[in-house]
């Protein structure tokens, strides 16, 4: 933004009216690759996300293709004295507009109904299992749902009870971690039943360390306090739709607190040498 807008300062001081058809090649090509070089980006960061944050990416990056196809179109009008007509301009226009629109700000009704596809994924994926399996893999389905719904730098999944361990995350460097909730981020949200927000130095150590970015969610995975445990939401910069996101990985949440209360009351049925070490260590028996 500050290349383009120095250029058209320089243009507008410097150059005499009308604009010399060299400059305006070179004006064009110069936006042109800019705008190729966001698309690229765009739609190479897309091939490494899932979910929602993949869908917005493939829009805005179809947005800027469309621009960069404009903009050359109109390079070589001018060099050739040849303009699009509209029958092919205008569909290029509302495209770019709506690859933006989709990509960078859709209108929250649309963020609901693709969030509420994730939320749908889960629960067919928990069905699917079997129920003794369900509570094994919880943390990796939950921690998959919450990639999928919502835009973020990382996700972790904390389960325990005095100590938390990172059962599954973005980050394969991080599982295996164990964090002690105390007064931060994570020790507040497992003792309680609502999200809450802030920043990376906020939470324990050692993920006050480890996480980067400028907001973190704490989301306890509770139906009442203490819960099983924490998902936390890393996060670049504060979302528009944050609401939004933390009404969804609230029930997220609560359905993996559902999965994990039911399978207690299974595993309280069994004799303790009979329970996976995964329900002992998380029940603390």
């Amino acid at each position: 933004v500050a290349g383009g807008a120095a250029l058209g300062l320089v243009a507008q001081i410097v150059l005499p009216y009308p604009r010399p058809p060299a400059f305006l090649v070179a004006l064009g090509l110069y936006f042109g690759g800019v705008q190729g070089y966001v698309g690229w980006a765009l739609f190479t960061e897309a091939q490494r996300r899932a979910g929602i944050t993949r869908l917005r990416l493939w829009l805005a990056g179809a947005g800027t293709a469309l621009a960069t196809l404009i903009v050359l179109a109109e390079g070589m009008g001018w060099s050739f004295g040849a303009r699009l007509l509209p029958v092919f301009s205008l569909p290029l226009v509302l495209g770019t507009a709506a690859g933006y629109y989709l990509g960078l700000a859709p209108p929250r009704r649309l963020v609901r109904a693709w969030q509420e596809r994730e939320f749908t994924r889960l629960l067919r994926r928990t069905a699917e299992r079997a129920p003794d399996a369900r509570e094994d893999a919880i943390a990796d389905d939950l921690n998959l749902a919450a990639t999928r719904a919502v835009t973020a730098a990382a996700t972790l999944v904390l389960l325990g009870r005095s100590e938390l361990t990172i059962y599954a995350t973005t980050e394969p460097a991080w599982e295996g971690l164990r964090v002690t909730p105390q007064v931060g981020l994570v020790g507040v949200a497992q003792n309680g039943t609502s999200p809450v927000v802030g920043a990376p130095d906020e939470c324990e150590r050692p993920l006050d360390q480890c996480l980067a970015g400028e907001v973190v969610a704490a989301i306890p995975i509770a139906q009442s306090a203490p819960g099983w445990g924490v998902l936390l939401l890393v996060q670049r910069r504060a979302s528009i739709y944050a609401d939004v996101d933390l009404s969804l990985l609230g029930t997220l949440c609560r359905h993996a607190a559902d999965v994990l209360d039911h399978a207690r009351l299974m595993h309280d049925e069994r004799r303790p040498s009979e329970r996976p070490a995964v329900v002992q260590e998380l029940v603390g028996l």
